[in-house]
């Protein structure tokens, strides 16, 4: 999927919006709650290490894209893994240099000792040895890369590998078959996984709109009746209408048709006008909280009123009384397991990597300096957003705070209604920022295939061509890293036509049709040759149709669920953190690790795989709570 705005990109402040707008949503609203099950000071150091474990990963994961110019999270993740396998070839290829090395000092040393012509024939008998047999083998394809000579360690990893592979058909056939099942592996995972997270994901935002419109639709009953119970038409007709949509199946299905255009967009970047309205919404909320604080406080008290007959015919609900506050806790008085829940209801808040490539390599002149601002910013936003929420919630509510922290509040509390409403907007503006990736991760299980064929032979396809041309390359694109490469094969995917006649003995004309720049999301279906299966595929029906299937899956799911936060403790431990930290660390082993300081990559190690251990232990807790503990 490719996020552009237009031609020169999108701006930092669209870009900030959409990182802030995709984690805004469940978890800031669980985690105040996350925050009274472990006591307010544990709770919001909790939510500073989460921000913190946030902004690394997301780091590495919007790093690593800008520098191997990947499109979207499965895009850097099939270039991580080429990354990886010329890292490792070129490492094959040093050690058994150094083994030469080590052996033609100790026969040196043997010859010092002998006469100069026995010298001179130990020293030819040796060149004879590494050059020329080494070269027959490579012309008789009976190498291995054991064997292959390292013969300037001055050149970078991607100039050895290519020297090799372009003289011998069968390393190069090794190469890319190692290549195409390691692609194959992460690829898939990659992609299930994203379909699992948002499958699961997005149900919660339907049951927190219709928990939020349903309670706003039953206020408004009251209202109507209290203040307007002498017109006619309003208790003949509005009272009894709203009064009949008031369900949870009605309510599903207006939030289905609110939802299901934006969802069906190509790209993310076409909410960016969303992002906005999603961002100002929770603000609004987090200044009612504020203002029923400091301004206005919060008193623990229902209005009275007698109704009028006609709410009693109607069998309407009435609001349960809220309850009184409580002492607030500082400490994990419900134990440290309960606490550590913190850790996932935070994973809502603070990590947007299923979007995070397409919002920030998308902007203007976008370089590391800039990355570094718009993920510190938008981390430091949400942060705000949730210790201000959970510190003024706990003090004001203490250990009676709910999951749905609104609910804390009188029903008759014009303030906390108008903040239930700009909720179920933000709810609104979340789910289609998840179906759009989803639908992508379908469609792109059904062309991995063609997606790793395109992306080996690009790998080929660029070697032949720099081989063939090697002094003709701009500073850019001499290959002085590995990931240099992928700034090449972009270029060169741009104007694969103007230099096809260079490459001709690249095998990959046959799909260029299907694939350019080894991005899924540039499948083209124009070529007549392509079958029905793709061009559906790639056209605006199958988006619509998947969209229309997934929502009405997510509705159903709504449906059965009980409440939204067993979601979250449940599943996010489990599957979440796989991409939120086991996979920025996999790219980060792969990429960073050999550039930085060891104590560098000790931080960052112990940093995330302790972060990991508590995700895993709070959901495993959470299991055995819900499953196995008896209340």
């Amino acid at each position: 999927m490719v996020v552009s705005a237009s031609k020169d990109g999108i701006s930092m402040l669209a870009s900030f919006v959409l990182l802030c707008s995709s984690t805004i949503g469940t978890g800031v609203l669980v985690l105040s709650y996350g925050v009274m099950q472990a006591g307010l000071i544990l709770g919001n150091t909790f939510i500073l290490l989460a921000a913190i474990c946030g902004v690394l990963t997301e780091s590495i994961v919007a790093l690593s894209a800008l520098k191997l110019k990947a499109t979207d999270l499965s895009s850097l993740i099939g270039r991580t893994v080429a990354y990886s396998v010329i890292k490792e070839k070129r490492k094959t290829m040093k050690k058994s240099t150094a083994r030469r090395s080590i052996n033609k000092k100790q026969s040196q040393k043997e010859v010092g000792t002998c006469s100069d012509e026995y010298r001179d024939s130990i020293e030819y008998s040796s060149y004879i040895t590494v050059s020329d047999i080494n070269y027959n083998k490579i012309n008789n394809n009976e190498t291995n890369w054991n064997e292959i000579s390292d013969t300037e360690s001055s050149l970078s990893d991607l100039e050895c590998v290519r020297g090799v592979l372009v003289r011998n058909e069968l390393l190069f056939d090794e190469f890319k078959q190692e290549l195409r099942s390691k692609l194959l592996f992460h690829s898939r995972i990659m992609n299930m996984l994203i379909v699992v997270l948002i499958g699961y994901c997005i149900p919660t935002y339907f049951i927190l709109f219709v928990d939020y419109v349903e309670d706003l639709l039953k206020q408004l009953i009251q209202f109507l009746a209290i203040h307007f119970y002498d017109i006619n038409s309003i208790v003949t007709w509005v009272i009894p209408f709203i009064n009949y949509i008031n369900n949870k199946k009605t309510l599903n299905l207006l939030c289905f048709i609110l939802v299901f255009y934006p969802s069906s967009q190509p790209d993310i970047s076409k909410l960016a006008g969303l992002g906005y309205l999603s961002l100002i919404s929770f603000i609004l909320f987090l200044f009612s909280v504020l203002y029923r604080y400091f301004i206005s406080p919060f008193v623990p008290s229902v209005n009275t009123a007698s109704l009028p007959e006609i709410i009693n015919s109607l069998n309407i609900k009435q609001f349960p009384p809220p309850k009184a506050p409580t002492p607030i806790e500082f400490g994990p008085h419900l134990g440290l397991l309960m606490a550590m829940k913190v850790f996932l209801f935070a994973i809502y808040c603070f990590d947007s990597h299923m979007i995070c490539v397409q919002a920030i390599v998308p902007v203007k002149k976008v370089n590391p300096k800039k990355v570094i601002i718009l993920l510190v910013s938008s981390t430091l936003t949400m942060m705000t957003i949730c210790v201000s929420l959970s510190t003024v919630l706990n003090l004001s509510f203490g250990t009676v705070l709910l999951p749905n922290p609104t609910l804390n509040y009188s029903p008759y509390d014009t303030v906390i209604a108008a903040a239930r409403l700009v909720l179920a907007i933000t709810m609104l503006v979340v789910i289609p920022l998840h179906v759009i990736p989803f639908v992508d991760s379908i469609r792109n299980l059904f062309f991995l295939d063609k997606y790793i064929d395109k992306m080996i032979d690009d790998i080929e396809e660029a070697m032949i061509f720099m081989n063939e041309k090697p002094n003709n390359n701009s500073r850019e694109e001499s290959q002085h890293s590995v990931s240099s490469y992928f700034t090449f094969m972009d270029k060169k995917s741009n104007s694969r036509v103007g230099n096809s006649s260079i490459v001709k003995n690249s095998k990959s004309d046959s799909k260029s049709s299907y694939i350019s720049g080894t991005d899924i999301s540039t499948l083209s279906y124009s070529n007549k040759n392509s079958s029905f299966v793709t061009k559906f595929l790639f056209s605006t029906h199958f988006r619509v149709l998947s969209s229309f299937l997934f929502l009405m899956f997510c509705i159903l799911l709504a449906l059965i669920a009980k409440d939204a936060a067993q979601y979250v403790e449940l599943l996010a431990g489990y599957f979440d953190t796989c991409i939120i930290i086991l996979y920025p660390l996999y790219i980060y082993r792969i990429v960073w690790s050999q550039k930085v300081p060891s104590f560098i990559n000790i931080f960052i190690h112990g940093y995330l795989i302790f972060y990991e251990l508590c995700c895993i232990t709070a959901s495993t807790y959470a299991v055995y709570e819900h499953f196995f503990k008896t209340h």
